[in-house]
């Protein structure tokens, strides 16, 4: 028995399925006061989504939590931050699945008004190489059809284009300008 509250607890210190189907909705319901901090309204009321059955237990149908991090100052941490929490998520996916709770598969994803802004950094060089890999061939196979199959004049332009993209490459670096979604389209357009 937990010394506080009525609530029967496992050799895990956790709450008994029973206890915590039975106590969850009063839980949710109390305001947290002087006499007793735990109560659960003011951080989680919202963060269930549940429903109380016949035998007045209830079903937790969905949830979610909040996690902090230390704050954010460069780009490069922004979008760390995603892939570690990312990270996380997907080990607590892991962890919730492999326990058996439900039949049903749980998702857990991570989510933050700021992620859609730093996403594409994730997979923006994969997405530059296949973009620019991509023009080069039509550029080379447009070129090939327009010279009437010269294979050595195709070669030079596509070429010469390379190093007009490798030059603007070099370019960026020295004026500190970063691979985005807007520099890609621009790079993308000289070409």
């Amino acid at each position: 028995m937990c010394p506080s509250c009525d609530i029967h607890i496992d050799e895990d210190h956790r709450p008994e399925t029973n206890s915590f189907r039975k106590y969850i909705s009063y839980f949710l319901q109390d305001i947290p006061d002087p006499t007793c901090a735990k109560s659960g309204r003011a951080a989680y009321l919202d963060a269930l989504n549940y429903y109380t059955d016949e035998h007045e237990l209830t079903d937790v149908k969905d949830s979610y939590f909040m996690g902090y991090h230390t704050p954010l100052k460069k780009l490069s941490d922004w979008y760390e931050s995603l892939k570690s929490a990312r990270i996380i998520a997907d080990n607590i996916t892991t962890m919730i699945n492999n326990k058996s709770l439900t039949d049903e598969k749980i998702t857990v994803f991570p989510y933050s008004i700021f992620y859609v802004y730093y996403e594409q950094y994730l997979t923006i060089w994969k997405e530059t190489l296949f973009s620019l890999g991509l023009s080069l061939c039509v550029i080379f196979l447009v070129t090939l059809i327009l010279t009437g199959l010269s294979l050595f004049s195709a070669i030079i332009v596509a070429l010469t284009v390379w190093m007009i993209i490798v030059n603007i490459g070099g370019l960026m670096y020295w004026w500190n300008i970063e691979l985005n979604a807007v520099s890609l389209v621009n790079l993308v357009v000289v070409w």
